[in-house]
């Protein structure tokens, strides 16, 4: 994550532990969350910070609705 999108590791893994947090995700799909949030910002007109911020937000609701990150990251780059 922190190579594709150009920030520093440390902002890497804060990010996607935040996502694994929010979702109840266990650290083995640190790397599938990573893979989201990049694939995500990639096809946005964003950046990886802008969908982590979005991500924040939103995140206990989408979990809260049983959507998965998946989806929610799919939605976040829709907007």
């Amino acid at each position: 994550l922190a190579a594709g999108a150009e920030i520093k590791a440390g902002e890497a893994a804060k990010i996607t532990a935040n996502a694994l947090n929010q979702f109840k995700m266990s650290g083995t799909e640190a790397s599938r969350v990573a893979d989201v949030l990049a694939a995500t910002a990639n096809s946005a007109s964003g950046e990886i910070t802008d969908v982590a911020y979005a991500l924040a937000q939103s995140g206990s609701t989408f979990a809260s609705l049983k959507i998965d990150i998946t989806d929610a990251a799919a939605a976040i780059g829709l907007m």
